[in-house]
C-alpha cells in the first residue's frame, strides 16, 4: 500500500520533537550548539514520518487519519496482479485494489479519508519499505515518498 497524502502533519511534529530533544542535550562545542538548535534534514523528517506512519497503520488504523489534513488527499491501489495476495495493503476482498478500479480514486479530507481507511478494513498490515525519498519543499514544508 502506498498512500499519497496532500499535506501530512505529523513530520512537523516529528521534526519539532526531534529538534527539542537535541536542543535538551547539553551542547560542549559551539558546533554542538548549532547542531542541536538546527532543523532535522529532509531525510530524517520523511525516515521519521514512515516509522510513524507504518507503525499506527499496523498497530491502530483507526488513528491513521490524523495524519492528513483538510487539504490532503489519499489514493490506495495495489498491484495490478495481486499475485502476492494483496500485501501491499489489499482491500477487504483480500487482494489489492487493481488499475483504474473505483477504490483507485482519491479521497479528499481527514473525515473521508478516514471513512476509506476504514472502508479498507486494515488488520495487522505489514508493508515492505524499500525506499523512502524526502525532500525539502518551500515554506520549510518536507515531500516524501515511498516505494
Amino acid at each position: 500500500m502506498q498512500p499519497q497524502q496532500g499535506q501530512p502533519q505529523p513530520p512537523a511534529q516529528a521534526a519539532s520533537a526531534a529538534g527539542g530533544a537535541a536542543s535538551a542535550a547539553s551542547a560542549a562545542t559551539p558546533a554542538a550548539a548549532a547542531a542541536a538548535t538546527a532543523a532535522p534534514s529532509p531525510q530524517s523528517v520523511g525516515r521519521e514520518f514512515v516509522r510513524q506512519y507504518y507503525t499506527l497503520l499496523h498497530q491502530a488504523p483507526l488513528h491513521l487519519h490524523r495524519f492528513y489534513s483538510h487539504n490532503s488527499s489519499f489514493i490506495h491501489g495495489g498491484l495490478a496482479d495481486s499475485k502476492n495476495g494483496g500485501a501491499n495493503g489489499g482491500g477487504p476482498d483480500g487482494g489489492g485494489s487493481g488499475g483504474g478500479g473505483p477504490s483507485c480514486e482519491p479521497v479528499r479530507g481527514q473525515q473521508e479519508i478516514h471513512q476509506k481507511i476504514m472502508q479498507l478494513n486494515f488488520r495487522e498490515c505489514h508493508a515492505k519499505i524499500r525506499q523512502v525519498d524526502a525532500h525539502s519543499t518551500l515554506g520549510s514544508g518536507v515531500v516524501v515518498q515511498v516505494g
